[in-house]
């Protein structure tokens, strides 16, 4: 009896051991999950073309600062203050302003320059796309379209950088449809092309 007892301890013993080799196993794989790069800190800062780009993809890590409808006078008098408090090293924004104020472009080139400065000093980087193609309207229309995005683009400061999302789908190819306004397939691709823009060099 005494000699079965013993052998039966021999079989236990090394299942024990096995058991207990697993452990680390699964304890390294949840450490490498939990510290898996995280997302960069994007804002993204613009009117009812980015409202609904941020509805068009759903579920993201990135903050949206965007109202519909909206131009120069609700950028300086609201989201400014949002990205102030936002802004941190490492932030990167994007702003898209203009479809709905195409007369503004000096405004915004000030307004731009200023507060980039502000924003780049404490480690951000600040990115403007271009107004995108629009049909014909009573408030806007191609031309003038053209004529913001290239004014805008001259008068903006080096140091921000310019996204020209406007030749792109004119290349790639887009949907309007109202006129203003994408859409869900446009946003999407458009989505995508930007975090490429913005992610290339982290």
């Amino acid at each position: 009896m005494t000699a079965a007892f013993a052998a039966g301890m021999l079989i236990l013993l090394p299942l024990s051991v096995r058991a207990q080799e697993v452990q680390p196993a699964v304890t390294a794989e949840n450490h490498t999950e939990e510290t898996m790069e995280q997302p960069e800190d994007i804002i993204f800062v613009g009117d009812s073309r980015f409202v609904q780009m941020k509805n068009a993809v759903g579920e993201n890590p990135y903050r949206w600062i965007a109202k519909g409808s909206q131009g120069y006078d609700w950028f300086v008098e609201e989201a400014v203050a949002q990205i102030d408090a936002a802004v941190q090293s490492g932030t990167k924004i994007l702003i898209n302003f203009g479809v709905n104020d195409v007369a503004n472009e000096a405004a915004y080139a000030e307004l731009v320059n200023r507060k980039a400065a502000e924003w780049e000093a404490l480690g951000a980087e600040v990115y403007y796309s271009s107004v995108n193609p629009v049909e014909d309207g009573r408030y806007v229309t191609k031309e003038k379209v053209a004529d913001f995005n290239a004014g805008l683009q001259e008068d903006l400061d080096a140091t921000v950088e310019w996204i020209d999302s406007f030749s792109w789908l004119v290349e790639e190819g887009y949907t309007l449809t109202d006129g203003l306004h994408f859409s869900s397939d446009t946003y999407e691709k458009l989505y995508a092309f930007y975090l490429d823009k913005l992610t290339q060099n982290g």
